[in-house]
């Protein structure tokens, strides 16, 4: 009755499985179908944008390591600082 395939539960044509009740399961699987894909098309854009993300983001920590360079103890100045900022950030 919800589906509207018959009018009430006294209908002849109710309890059967009919051409009708064929057509709407029909209709209704490649509704499933549609949004199932969909759904996929969505979460392998999500992942494609993590990992450029990701990407970024391993490229900059890397760049911004090298800047700091390789300070050895008992060294001083900018390298030395930029590293404390680093380690603070951390």
């Amino acid at each position: 009755m919800n589906q509207k395939i018959v009018r009430s539960s006294s209908d002849d044509r109710a309890g059967y499985f009919g051409p009708m009740t064929r057509n709407r399961l029909k209709i209704d699987y490649l509704a499933f179908q549609q949004e199932q894909k969909k759904l996929a098309e969505n979460q392998q854009s999500q992942k494609a944008l993590i990992e450029q993300i990701n990407q970024e983001l391993s490229q900059k920590v890397t760049k911004h390591i090298a800047s700091i360079g390789s300070p050895k103890e008992g060294d001083s100045g900018v390298s030395v600082r930029n590293l404390q900022k680093t380690l603070n950030t951390l």
